[in-house]
């Protein structure tokens, strides 16, 4: 029996070529049939290949945030403005790759919080749960997508960690002024987040 994530991509799958059938525009139309029919053939995300982020903007603060969900542990990771005069900022919830937070992510977050942004990165796999190939993170993704119920609660527990749960030294963050993006997995997670009803500003 297939897993609740198959499913999930399967049903995501089928929107897609529902929302072809009703679109006009043939570009976009080409564009959609082009993704719809590589998704099954993508066996991995390539070589990946060493890289050294930069420093930490000056004018940033970024550090990691430990929470306990369910009596497990886990190890999110947080970016916000310097700035000690600025008392609410937009929130960014910044969903992580098959492969777990990275300096990727890290980095972007640390970007958007040089635009003076909050950004939270929540942690979907556990405290030091970093797979390092293709095989082992499509086994931490399938796991954690083999139980929508699951899912969708870390999903919640990482907006309300964005909105509340950063701690005294992070500017408040606007609730009404919220923005999600995500890669890989995490594009993901922002589409479901989407689904459910989040009132994201992009």
């Amino acid at each position: 029996m297939e897993s609740d994530g198959r499913e999930l991509l399967r049903h995501i799958k089928l929107n897609m070529f529902v929302f072809m059938a009703r679109a006009r525009n043939r570009s976009f139309v080409t564009l959609l049939l082009a993704l719809a029919s590589s998704w099954d053939n993508v066996a991995g995300h390539g070589q990946q290949v060493a890289w050294n982020p930069p420093p930490v903007p000056d004018s940033v603060v970024a550090h990691d945030v430990p929470y306990t969900l369910e009596g497990q542990s886990f190890t999110g990771y947080v970016a916000f403005p310097k700035d000690p005069t600025r008392t609410a900022s937009a929130g960014v919830f910044v969903g992580h790759t098959w492969n777990g937070i990275s300096s990727m992510e890290k980095w972007r977050s640390q970007q958007l919080a040089a635009k003076g942004f909050v950004a939270f990165v929540p942690d979907l796999y556990g405290t030091n749960v970093r797979p390092k190939t293709d095989a082992a993170a499509r086994a931490e993704m399938d796991k954690i997508l083999s139980n929508l119920t699951a899912f969708y609660y870390h999903l919640n527990e990482g907006v309300d960690i964005l909105k509340s749960g950063l701690g005294p030294t992070a500017p408040k963050v606007n609730s009404s002024e919220l923005f999600a993006v995500g890669y890989c997995l995490g594009g993901q997670m922002v589409l479901e987040l989407a689904r459910r009803g989040y009132d994201f500003k992009g």
